[in-house]
């Protein structure tokens, strides 16, 4: 009965579940936005800035509070300036929590680990390489961030 059920109403479930998905913010920035959208605003981003490379830092919403997932850096920075900007965003989303002050951060893109010190128009021009094989024309740097409690924080 349960599988008819589920047959019957299969499309007002998929709607349902797409707007808990949103709700707790659980969708990822490709999900919630459609590729012509995203390609026209990493065009129109590259033609305004040249000098600044668009970035998307995804998250896991039930463990960080950040205010912003879109940010601009400069071609020239270094990834370490970046985790200093999204540390800066997440102290200023948890009032200077020391729960969140306890915590290191990782960012990850393609699902590899990105050392700090490398330099942002690098690993941009490698993430545009391999986007391109698997035809995802949108020009922004995806990036995954990730949490461990430090210190013998909970």
């Amino acid at each position: 009965m349960r599988n008819y059920i589920f047959i019957i109403y299969k499309k007002k479930f998929i709607l349902i579940y797409y707007i808990l998905l949103i709700y707790n913010n659980k969708m990822s920035y490709k999900d919630s936005t459609q590729l012509d959208t995203r390609i026209s605003e990493s065009n129109r981003i590259l033609s305004k800035y040249p000098d600044r490379i668009p970035i998307i830092v995804e998250y896991d919403k039930t463990k960080i509070n950040m205010k912003k997932q879109k940010f601009l850096v400069p071609k020239s920075a270094s990834l370490s300036y970046l985790l200093v900007s999204i540390r800066n965003q997440i102290n200023m989303a948890n009032n200077n929590d020391n729960k969140v002050n306890n915590m290191s951060y990782f960012l990850f893109c393609d699902k590899k680990l990105v050392i700090p010190s490398s330099i942002i128009n690098e690993l941009y021009w490698d993430h545009i390489k391999n986007k391109e094989k698997v035809g995802n024309l949108d020009k922004f740097l995806y990036l995954y961030l990730s949490t461990e409690n430090t210190f013998g924080s909970n």
